[in-house]
């Protein structure tokens, strides 16, 4: 379904405290550090991821806006221990708009699937990292983006450790640790020039095996991103869909 690529040289799993309050998940275009998301620990545990370049036009209230920014964020709920998902929008005017929110009412679950992405061209300056590198920025990829294309899903976990599967290639999983969740980011490069790109938001069923586990493969985490960027390749070759693809 997907081409073989060339595995990128990067750790197949990493776990780092954080001792800041935000981490920005980075790939190197042509030696050149873009971002892709950054993740910011908030109060009570909640974490919000914050995208880079997905902007398109909506329709709220009978008129036109720009949606200049895609944001998730992780939650739970102090009495029930539960998680929610939701998925805002950040407006061209500064306004945030709540878009969905799926609730996973159920205790047993401990990995819950954010997004999954078929990364843009990177090589536009609006993707440049800003300020100064920092031993905080994770990077999960480097490669061409005129002869290939990035694609990677993001999964959180809450008390769920991963389970060694050997060799990933092509595919690369790195994990970052906060105080209520893990991320793990698993990716790979494609043998496809880099075009418009295309988002899909994982809903409460979105499938992934062993999400009910005290322990995960990590080849679990590669296929369920495998499966997703198959949806994201045809999304990308259809405008209409792209930046609103649902799973």
């Amino acid at each position: 379904m997907i081409g073989r690529s060339r595995p990128v040289a990067a750790p197949r799993s990493r776990r780092n405290s954080m001792a800041e309050k935000e981490c920005r998940v980075t790939a190197s275009c042509n030696g050149v550090p873009k971002l892709l998301f950054a993740i910011r620990e908030l109060g009570g545990g909640t974490l919000l991821l914050v995208l880079r370049g997905s902007e398109y036009p909506i329709a709220i209230g009978g008129k036109m806006h720009r949606v200049v920014e895609q944001r998730y964020s992780l939650h739970i709920d102090p009495v029930s221990g539960y998680v929610t998902v939701k998925h805002s929008l950040r407006l061209s005017d500064r306004r945030i708009v709540a878009f969905a929110a799926f609730s996973h009412e159920n205790s047993a679950v401990r990995a819950w699937p954010v997004f999954s992405r078929l990364a843009p061209d990177l090589r536009a300056r609006a993707y440049d990292l800003k300020g100064a590198p920092s031993d905080r920025d994770l990077a999960i990829a480097d490669y061409n983006p005129h002869a290939a294309s990035l694609g990677y899903s993001v999964v959180a976990h809450r008390g769920q450790k991963l389970a060694a599967s050997g060799d990933l290639a092509p595919a690369t999983l790195a994990r970052l640790s906060f105080d209520a969740f893990d991320i793990s980011i698993v990716a790979r490069t494609l043998d496809r020039p880099s075009a418009d790109g295309a988002l899909m938001h994982h809903s409460a069923e979105a499938p992934i095996a062993s999400a009910g586990d005290d322990t995960m493969a990590e080849r679990d985490l590669v296929h369920f991103m495998e499966t997703a960027l198959g949806q994201l390749l045809a999304a990308d070759r259809q405008p209409a869909r792209r930046g609103r693809l649902a799973g």
